[in-house]
């Protein structure tokens, strides 16, 4: 049977009363009386770039991100699969690996965005990660020597960004997703957790620290949901397509009705998270709803929405006034404020159609 329609009646054996409860609420009902008190900061576009690839690509495009505008080229890096860069935009970190699994071989590179020089800080085909204040980490991506098919077992690490020392900190298993690999991995953003789906679909909680490895509601199975995302503080896991974890005292505390292809991000408070809906990849998947939809947890209800096309992939700025939505070839910036679109750019008529991932980072000095 189809991983798509176990997900169907899981979610209804599971969530039956929130649902009821949902529907009955007017979950995709706009709420103008919504007030989440944010404070909201100013930002300036012009402080930011771009770097955006096509998964197996061995050129990355530095984009400005308020005019789109193709400030430079980057070539020689064989397979491109993740990114990440240092809070001051001098680092940039990119992972290689070959292959429909990106696995070995494969490398991590530093490249120093002063000069552009790279040079290599680890031998294994990996995917990045980050925690969202700075911290930087990896699990590697591997094949199985019998079969040739990626596995769930991994490294899990970290990089010292002051030293360029990579840290091989255990062997944790994370399942499989392609050139989505971080969609089933969060990590905690003050405390040394990791929170993962292994290959048998079961939720667990891992301190990086002590070793310790916990599973967590063995009631769920998670074969059927989508990307999760913790919450802004850590406390809250959200399941596309499924339920709302509350981690410290185990229980499901809300859902999202979002089909389960789609990305969540948090705030750092908390208040809002906002999740693309993409819709399905088969006919008999619902079609993208063409919205962002914000999620206010204190509530579990979608108390807004707004236009953002068939976006998938959504990220936000440092002060988060800002979201970068985006799809293959083209990016979108949102004003959360204002619930407004500011802009769409569009690479399809400059060669570019294999971009798809946009990954937003702080402009370089001097770039």
């Amino acid at each position: 049977m189809s991983e798509l329609y176990p997900y169907r009646w899981i979610y209804i054996s599971c969530l039956s009363v929130l649902l009821i409860t949902a529907v009955s609420c007017g979950l995709f009902d706009s709420d103008s009386s919504h007030s989440t008190n944010i404070v909201w900061q100013e930002e300036d576009l012009d402080d930011f770039v771009l770097y955006a690839f096509g998964p197996g690509d061995s050129t990355l495009a530095v984009i400005d991100v308020a005019s789109g505008e193709i400030l430079k080229r980057i070539s020689g890096f064989k397979g491109l699969r993740s990114i990440a860069a240092d809070e001051e935009g001098s680092r940039l970190y990119i992972s290689t690996g070959e292959g429909h699994a990106g696995a070995n071989p494969g490398f991590i590179y530093e490249v120093n965005t002063s000069n552009w020089q790279s040079e290599i800080l680890y031998e294994h085909a990996s995917h990045l990660l980050t925690n969202r204040r700075g911290g930087i980490y990896f699990i590697t991506k591997q094949r199985s020597p019998s079969t040739g098919f990626a596995i769930p077992d991994r490294l899990f690490g970290k990089i010292d960004q002051s030293t360029g020392t990579v840290t091989e900190l255990d062997s944790i298993y994370v399942r499989w997703g392609a050139d989505n690999d971080d969609r089933l991995i969060e990590i905690h953003p003050s405390k040394p957790l990791v929170y993962a789906v292994d290959g048998n679909n079961r939720l667990y909680k891992y301190d990086y620290d002590s070793g310790e490895v916990n599973y967590i509601f063995p009631d769920l199975s998670f074969q059927p949901f989508g990307r999760i995302t913790l919450s802004g503080c850590g406390e809250f896991l959200y399941i596309t397509g499924g339920p709302v974890l509350d981690l410290a005292n185990e229980q499901i505390v809300g859902s999202v009705p979002v089909w389960r292809l789609g990305w969540g991000v948090s705030r750092r408070d908390g208040k809002e998270v906002y999740f693309t809906d993409p819709g399905g990849r088969f006919g008999s998947d619902p079609p993208s709803s063409l919205r962002v939809y914000i999620y206010d947890p204190s509530q579990n209800r979608i108390v807004d929405d707004f236009y953002s096309g068939s976006a998938n992939r959504i990220q936000l700025s440092p002060n988060e006034r800002y979201a970068i939505a985006s799809v293959r070839v083209w990016y979108m910036i949102l004003d959360l404020k204002t619930r407004s679109q500011i802009e769409v750019f569009d690479y399809s008529g400059e060669n570019y159609q294999s971009i798809s991932h946009f990954y937003l980072a702080p402009r370089p000095p001097g770039l």
